[in-house]
């Protein structure tokens, strides 16, 4: 129980101002460049690469390698007519090697959404826990020589920026907002909020609605810039809501939920939230969820908080799966249910959702409606670290330094502890340490750092309650 503790002390709500992503090249290629004629050269260099690798002698992996891009390109239509079957197909040459965790993940990919296949969950489980074991062995051997994978496009933002700022200038909303989210990220261009919303405001003057909402963004993001933003973010919002752009409503909704430039209101935000949340926007139905299970805004209803979530985990949200299966965990709305709790979190963890590896990894490490398994629990945990899961590198770091499940390593352990901000225990290791291990665990905890930090992971605002100690409960969300 202590590892859900843990867990739900790292809940943090979403902000408005939501989670950095980079700004999608290729998406912004098709708003902004010349797409057609750059993917048809894309899909043409593949496929000769493809060919190459299988008429010569070549090795299993090279092949290997080059079907998975091939299937790639078919799967999302870049340079060719999208087609999920040829995707497979390929696909299927693609894992005879068996190394390819990026295939297998893939093929586990195609068989939960029944793409080019028929969906198969039974299968996906099996594909991904091939991908996920592979990665698992090879990962901490290769930490010092591994690259970062190959992607099928090199994202060359420079020349993105330059061509949606031609299309900006000539009035293209679409354009205008990427170039607006180009100078938010300084991706191609030096960061520049201000730039930013004057790109955005073009746009949103226009009556385009996804830049009201950029807009609304971009205010909470520039603090320092300008006053009383929490207000004029939350008028921006409400014009794209009235719009009837469906994000706006759910930033509406977080307005009201969270009294940003305006009184609190639950109703308020109950209403936007619905309204969102029936044009299947997920955000807003798990935001709903939370409001039945507290009764916040509306009459408390455990079973239509799992209504919400469910219909949410339906559309593949991996936050959804997760709190389903915290609640079946505790069973306090469900009625405990280990084997529907690591249904749940499994088919979370197929989405890498970081929170999840750590919580399915925490099942296996102490045998709760599992048969106990180390080997099974070190594996979801070093997905869950390198997902950045902070909490599954203090359980790695104890099982190395302890020697449970692996062999005991104090280098190892000292990394895990320290690249995950637990400096007591990286410290309590280093007693058990020469200076030249030392040494090499400092460098080795810089690695881990790179290589289990590749994207943010923020926590998640855990909807349940919880039987947390005596002292802590005024932390859990209320």
């Amino acid at each position: 129980m202590r590892w859900l503790i843990a867990l739900l002390l790292l809940c943090l709500s979403f902000s408005l101002t939501a989670r950095t992503v980079p700004v999608s090249f290729i998406k912004g290629m098709k708003v902004c460049g010349n797409w057609g004629q750059y993917q048809k050269r894309l899909f043409a260099r593949t496929a000769a690469f493809v060919n190459k690798h299988g008429k010569e002698k070549s090795t299993a992996e090279q092949l290997s390698r080059a079907q998975y891009k091939l299937a790639m390109l078919y799967a999302y239509g870049v340079g060719v007519n999208r087609d999920f079957k040829k995707a497979f197909n390929v696909l299927n040459e693609a894992v005879k090697w068996s190394g390819n965790y990026a295939a297998q993940d893939a093929m586990a990919r195609f068989y939960r959404q029944g793409r080019g296949v028929a969906l198969n969950i039974a299968k996906a489980i099996y594909w991904q826990r091939l991908a996920d074991q592979n990665r698992a062995d090879r990962v901490l051997a290769r930490l010092d020589t591994s690259t970062p994978p190959v992607q099928v496009l090199i994202a060359d933002y420079k020349m993105l920026y330059f061509a949606c700022k031609k299309k900006a200038e000539a009035g293209n909303a679409g354009a205008q907002i990427y170039l607006g989210r180009l100078y938010t990220y300084g991706l191609g261009v030096r960061k520049n909020m201000k730039s930013a919303m004057v790109w955005f405001e073009k746009a949103a003057t226009s009556d385009s609605a996804p830049a009201m909402v950029e807009l609304g963004r971009a205010y909470l993001r520039s603090k320092n810039l300008f006053t009383d933003v929490q207000r004029l973010a939350g008028q921006w919002y409400f014009k794209a809501a009235k719009a009837g752009y469906v994000p706006g409503m759910y930033y509406l909704g977080r307005v009201y939920f969270e009294g940003v430039g305006t009184d609190k209101d639950l109703k308020k935000a109950f209403k936007w939230y619905l309204k969102a949340a029936k044009k299947g926007y997920i955000k807003a139905q798990i935001e709903l969820a939370k409001m039945y299970l507290r009764g916040l805004g509306v009459k408390q209803s455990s079973q239509k908080a799992i209504e919400w979530l469910t219909k949410a985990a339906k559309r593949g949200s991996s936050e959804a799966m997760l709190q389903l299966g915290i609640l079946y965990y505790e069973g306090e709305y469900t009625g405990q249910s280990y084997e529907q709790a690591r249904e749940w979190l499994e088919k979370a963890t197929t989405r890498r959702n970081a929170h999840a590896l750590y919580a399915l990894g925490m099942m296996y490490f102490n045998g709760e409606g599992v048969t106990q398994n180390y080997r099974r629990a070190y594996q979801a945990l070093l997905q869950g670290a390198h997902n950045g899961s902070e909490l599954a590198k203090n359980t790695l770091g104890i099982m190395h330094f302890q020697g449970v499940g692996v062999k005991q390593n104090n280098i190892i352990a000292f990394a895990f502890f320290n690249s995950g901000g637990f400096a007591k225990k990286a410290s309590e290791v280093q007693k058990h340490m020469t200076s030249a291990q030392v040494t090499e665990a400092r460098r080795l905890s810089l690695v881990y750092m790179r290589k289990f930090n590749g994207w943010e992971i923020k926590g998640v605002d855990h909807i349940g309650k919880s039987p947390l100690p005596e002292g802590l409960k005024d932390l859990r969300i209320q």
